[in-house]
């Protein structure tokens, strides 16, 4: 990757709107959310898996990407279950889908096994307004329990969500 020489000539800290495209000029994170804090559900119909996995930028330049990055704790409790977790975008209350169809979400696990599941997504969300990305899950039949984060208080960093988000100048 070749070096970009600023053109910047004042003292101090290059402001935002001097850096150039592909710059990282903010990152919010949600660091190991998911113990002690797990959602757990059986409906077959996408649903928001709370709060607590949400997380807010607001865009510095309406040209920005936001890359989204998340490994999330999940399991499947019933054997022969699918647990499928979809990203949505949510700004100003207008929430918009980035599943590849309204089934199966961004990504899935099968069978019953706790694993360390990535959901990762490149978004221009064209605003420099809040943006809010929140994970949503469903099983594939009602009856299969699905969870996303550990409900173990201990200090394993193995069963873990994080959740990184960051802003890449246009």
């Amino acid at each position: 990757m070749a070096l970009t020489k600023l053109n910047y000539t004042g003292q101090g800290v290059v402001p935002h709107a001097k850096m150039p495209s592909g710059t990282i000029v903010q990152h919010v994170q949600l660091s190991n959310t998911g113990r002690g804090a797990q959602n757990s559900h059986n409906s077959n119909s996408f649903t928001h898996i709370g709060s607590k996995f949400d997380v807010t930028i607001t865009p510095k330049f309406q040209s920005s990407l936001i890359l989204y990055n998340a490994s999330l704790s999940v399991h499947v409790a019933n054997g022969g279950g699918y647990g499928y977790w979809e990203l949505r975008r949510d700004i100003g209350g207008t929430e918009t889908s980035f599943g590849d169809d309204s089934s199966y979400g961004n990504t899935k696990i099968h069978d019953a096994l706790w694993l360390q599941c990535p959901l990762f997504y490149v978004d221009s969300p064209n605003t420099t307004s809040a943006v809010t990305y929140k994970i949503y899950s469903r099983a594939n039949a009602n009856g299969n329990n699905i969870y996303t984060g550990w409900a173990s208080g201990n200090d394993s960093k193995a069963n873990g969500c994080y959740i990184s988000v960051l802003e890449i100048v246009g």
